[in-house]
């Protein structure tokens, strides 16, 4: 399956800010540039959105009503969490 994220302003490390297409295969970036031509993909136009790498949020309590800080925290309530946090584009947390 491929998807094409057509004019979003995208951060990248190696140019900071640009505007710029992104191409994925199978849920992996195949290509990251302006222009790109892929008649099989899927097109998507993101223009006006910014599309960054995953955050990472060094400290979470709790987000959506579920607290993290009691000692009755259940797998539930961390899968809700990861839920939540996914939402804000946070992929990865402590």
């Amino acid at each position: 399956m491929k998807l094409l994220l057509q004019n979003g302003t995208v951060i990248d490390p190696g140019h900071y800010y640009q505007k710029a297409d992104i191409l994925l295969v199978n849920d992996i970036i195949d290509k990251i540039e302006p222009n790109i031509m892929d008649e099989e993909a899927e097109i998507v136009n993101v223009d006006g959105l910014i599309i960054t790498p995953g955050l990472i949020d060094i400290h979470v309590n709790g987000i959506g009503g579920f607290d993290l800080n009691g000692f009755e925290t259940t797998k539930e309530t961390v899968l809700n969490v990861v839920k939540e946090l996914h939402k804000v584009g946070v992929t990865q947390f402590c």
